[in-house]
Order: structure tokens, then C-alpha cells, then sequence
């Protein structure tokens, strides 16, 4: 959870991939897409490009 979608392994998408099959899990996966954005507008070199993330 606390990492990149492109550093996951195969076996660690799976689980995500099943844990957010639940529907009790919805707002952990709203939270974890969240995370992933920011971490993409950060990791931008371009800081307009970034801030439309």
C-alpha cells in the first residue's frame, strides 16, 4: 500500500487487486489512487506539468 503501482510485484498487484474487490475497501482505494497522483505530480520535473497532476 505504501508503494508505487510500477514498483509492485505481480504477486503484491494481486492482492491489492483483491483486497480492493471488496466493497468495504472502497474508500482505502480511493485513498491509495489518491496517493499514487500525488506521488506522480511529485516525482514530475516540470512543476506546471506537476501541478496538473
Amino acid at each position: 500500500m505504501r508503494s508505487r503501482l510500477q514498483l509492485l510485484t505481480g504477486r503484491q498487484h494481486t492482492r491489492l487487486e483483491t483486497v480492493f474487490g471488496y466493497e468495504e475497501h472502497i474508500a482505502v482505494e480511493v485513498t491509495w489512487w489518491a496517493y499514487q497522483q500525488i506521488i506522480a505530480a511529485y516525482e514530475n520535473t516540470d512543476r506546471s506539468r506537476g501541478r496538473r497532476c
